[in-house]
């Protein structure tokens, strides 16, 4: 089953096809970026936004429309927009502009970007790390932690080649399965299922190109990890960055000359306010509560670079 945005003024561009074990979806608007269908009480939009900027801000004010609803509501697509650089592939500079718009249209729309982690997706995933964590381990707590991380670590490393294999020869014999897909579809027009089976053959194509990004993104993280504090070229090239921009190569003396080559003694530091009292002293050096931890770790950037254990935040926040 499928339903598309057929229009006299543009190019179909936009399919949803469903399965005929679900509730057949009920049209709620139909646009040249956008179909969205109701399935029960969510709605459920598939979104091919315009290069155009300017276009663009037409499927936003339409998203807005959408979310005036108040109904749960998922939207799937390609929007043709970035939300930060990271997420932006080739040389060519994004628009802030166009980043700017997008970032407000998920805001007033209170849409949440869904979290792309190719581990935690796998339904097997949360098994393997209960499976390890469960085995008995005698020792301190500390002992006992570093232990069973270096244990997962291993076990995740066969997990992961068993479940998702070599990514890139996946990739490619997704295009070549894709290809003679295409022909087929080419070759029968008005053939529905042969239409599904390619449509099936790009998603594939798709899954596997998202977690190839996924992979390179994170493995970009962890060389800060395994170079970024390691005796390497990478290391000592970030160092002279880091020095340049602590050093202090002029001064300027009352009367607003620019002085260089100053000799300086410890008699400046004397002229430095001290801010930090006894009492802040004794707390930074105080061991801080479990819950202390627990609360800071829950606040940190779910995505952001990997710890020395090569574990990023949102392991421990899912497990």
């Amino acid at each position: 089953m499928v339903i598309r945005n057929a229009s006299l003024t543009h190019k179909i561009n936009i399919w949803l096809f469903w399965s005929n074990s679900i509730v057949t979806p009920s049209v709620v608007s139909i646009s040249s970026q956008m179909i969205t269908v109701a399935v029960g009480d969510v709605l459920v939009s598939g979104v091919h936004a315009n290069v155009n900027m300017v276009q663009r801000r037409f499927l936003w004010s339409e998203m807005q429309l959408i979310s005036d609803l108040k109904k749960p509501w998922l939207v799937i697509g390609d929007f043709n927009a970035i939300l930060s650089l990271e997420d932006k592939v080739g040389d060519r500079s994004p628009s802030r502009r166009s980043m700017l718009d997008f970032s407000e249209c998920l805001n007033d729309c209170e849409l949440i970007q869904a979290p792309k982690r190719m581990w935690l997706e796998h339904p097997g995933f949360m098994k393997v790390v209960e499976d390890c964590w469960a085995e008995t381990v005698n020792g301190d707590p500390a002992f006992i932690l570093l232990y069973k991380l270096k244990k997962l670590k291993e076990i995740l490393k066969e997990w992961n080649w068993s479940s998702f294999g070599n990514v890139q020869v996946k990739i490619k014999e997704e295009e070549k399965l894709v290809q003679e897909k295409m022909v087929i579809s080419d070759n029968n027009p008005q053939d529905e299922q042969v239409l599904a089976d390619l449509v099936l053959a790009q998603n594939d194509l798709n899954s596997k190109e998202v977690q190839q990004c996924i992979m390179l993104k994170q493995k970009s993280r962890v060389e800060w990890v395994t170079e970024g504090y390691a005796n390497t070229n990478f290391f000592h090239i970030n160092m002279k960055i880091k020095q340049s921009k602590n050093m202090i190569y002029e001064i300027e003396d009352n009367d607003g000359n620019m002085l260089q080559d100053v000799s300086i003694n410890d008699s400046l530091l004397d002229v430095i306010p001290n801010l930090v009292t006894a009492e802040d002293q004794q707390m930074s050096e105080a061991a801080p509560e479990l819950e202390e931890i627990k609360n800071v770790v829950f606040n940190m950037n779910a995505d952001g670079a990997p710890g020395p254990d090569s574990f990023s935040c949102i392991f421990y926040k899912s497990c």
